[in-house]
């Protein structure tokens, strides 16, 4: 399965399930910086959008009619309506963010996985570090070698 994120004027990155995780690394814990909520939209399902007005007690054609576009390049394909700046049910406590329909969230979202490898979650650790330079591991490790060992050491927790 394939979960595909994108932004208002078109730009899209896919992601690749693997045994039902989206990621490139391993996975970390999430910090709750919002990063992944903020000008990306998850391509939404029928589905999703059914058990989101569900989810609200909301009748489809109202919650459509509030929340959801069609994608502006991809034909029979759903976003939600407002494509730049927050999710619509992000929400924010001073740093720290959560998810207003965290219960009935689309699969895209369900999906995602924080990893050092995300753009997102390196730039939600850089605000959180206060503008400080980190690198993602695959830029610190020569080798494959290396960095798979590197990521054995995080696992057993050295």
């Amino acid at each position: 399965m394939k979960v595909i994120l994108s932004t208002y004027d078109g730009q899209e990155t896919e992601y690749r399930l693997e045994p039902g995780l989206m990621r490139q690394g391993p996975a970390i814990p999430c910090f709750r910086c919002g990063e992944c909520c903020v000008n990306r939209r998850p391509i939404l399902a029928k589905g999703d959008i059914i058990a989101m007005s569900q989810g609200l007690g909301m009748s489809l054609l109202s919650f459509y009619r509030k929340y959801i576009r069609r994608h502006p390049s991809r034909p029979k394909t759903y976003i939600f309506w407002q494509c730049i700046g927050d999710c619509p049910f992000l929400l924010r406590r001073g740093e720290e963010t959560s998810c207003a329909i965290h219960e009935f969230k689309p699969a895209a979202c369900h999906a995602w996985t924080p990893s050092l490898w995300r753009e997102e979650c390196i730039t939600g650790l850089k605000k959180r570090l206060n503008g400080l330079d980190i690198m993602s591991p695959d830029q610190i490790y020569g080798s494959a070698e290396e960095l798979a060992a590197f990521c054995r050491s995080l696992e057993e927790g050295g």
